[in-house]
């Protein structure tokens, strides 16, 4: 059975920064569930004239940028699965998981604190990840492999 070209020398993929955005993706869903929870189903369970029912009267735009949260946590999984399919595009898949990391902070607690630094971190290692690096690391430790 012969290999292909394409098995033989596979494609260079950023995983640090893969796996950096899908965590930071998943923090802010996870964050924006978390205010959806305090936000809506807790005062839900008070009565209308204790002030946690007056303050989920008030609230309504706040609730909508919860779901924007979660909205912004999707749009980070997907920039970050773009990432992994299509390495080519780094910069741009990059820029996209800071931006919507950072918007994070509307709604979503930043993804509890974590998730934004986890996504300016990946995004910034994508924007700055080459097809090379990985390619050159494994050459160098073979190069000292070789020379003992």
């Amino acid at each position: 059975m012969s290999l292909s070209q394409n098995d033989a020398n596979p494609t260079p993929k950023p995983t640090f920064p893969f796996i950096l955005s899908i965590t930071s993706g998943a923090l802010i869903i996870i964050g924006s569930i978390v205010s959806i929870i305090f936000r809506v189903i807790i005062p839900s369970l008070a009565e209308e004239q204790t002030l946690v029912g007056m303050l989920q009267m008030s609230s309504r735009l706040i609730i909508i940028f919860s779901f924007l949260g979660l909205l912004f946590g999707l749009i980070v999984i997907y920039s970050a699965l773009k990432l992994r399919s299509n390495p080519e595009r780094n910069a741009f898949w990059g820029t996209l998981i800071i931006i919507f990391s950072v918007l994070s902070l509307i709604g979503s607690w930043a993804g509890i604190g974590l998730g934004l630094i986890f996504g300016v971190i990946g995004g910034l290692t994508a924007i700055a990840w080459r097809p090379d690096d990985e390619n050159t690391s494994d050459e160098n430790a073979s190069d000292e492999n070789t020379s003992d």
